[in-house]
């Protein structure tokens, strides 16, 4: 049986109705807590947080581009094909999550100990009352259906620390860094998407300056406004 511990960890969400993605961050890093009752739902409860935020992340991608789009269409026939074609597709189907995963594992074997403030009243957790940290690194791993037809495997990471001290186990990610890392991998998800898209259009094949297509390609995937 676990002692009675107190477990702090990372909720790694955001709010399902947000669609502004600012100080994202700081609503992931909002902490959950467990204790020795309820701790063997932490692993789901990371996987379903992290699952969601990374889809929320991947939403806001893809929103992008087609605003994107709908700017460009004007100015370029490729844009309104592109366009075409995503109406084809429902929403969910356009870049789908298939399977996920969750894990994080210790860097080192020994961690180090810090003195723990005088002020804090001991506990039975060590002779010296001291607090140990140990890094370590936390990975989610998502596998996503492009179209309903390419399957893309993706991993973002983070690094962090656990500690242990007073009777109560802290677990800690960068999620600054995992949110940077989120966008980073979304964009490329999205990317790679529109590459899928403009290949498989029904409209009749046209040419196109190579010059402009490329511009056309470097804006649709540009960092849009509502994108921190």
């Amino acid at each position: 049986m676990l002692p009675d511990y107190i477990f702090r960890v990372p909720c790694l969400s955001v709010k399902k109705n947000t669609n502004n993605m600012d100080n994202v961050s700081d609503r992931m890093r909002k902490s959950i807590q467990f204790d020795s009752s309820n701790i063997s739902t932490c692993p789901v409860e990371l996987l379903v947080n992290t699952s969601h935020a990374f889809v929320k992340t991947l939403d806001q991608c893809t929103d992008a581009a087609k605003r994107c789009l709908i700017e460009k269409q004007k100015q370029h026939s490729m844009a309104t094909d592109m366009l075409k074609s995503l109406k084809r597709y429902e929403a969910s189907s356009i870049i789908a999550l298939g399977k996920a995963s969750t894990h994080f594992r210790a860097l080192h074997k020994h961690g180090f100990l810090s003195k723990a403030s005088t002020t804090t009243k001991r506990t039975e957790v060590g002779e010296n009352d001291r607090v140990v940290f140990l890094p370590l690194v936390f990975a989610a791993s998502f596998e996503l259906v492009l179209l309903g037809q390419r399957r893309v495997a993706v991993c973002v990471r983070c690094p962090g620390t656990i500690s242990c001290g007073h009777g109560v186990i802290t677990i800690d990610f960068d999620t600054d860094r995992l949110y940077s890392n989120m966008k980073e991998q979304c964009k490329k998800v999205v990317r790679e998407m529109l590459v899928m898209l403009r290949s498989n259009k029904t409209a009749p094949e046209k040419k196109y300056d190579d010059g402009k297509k490329q511009l056309l390609e470097s804006e649709m995937v540009q960092e849009k406004e509502t994108v921190g």
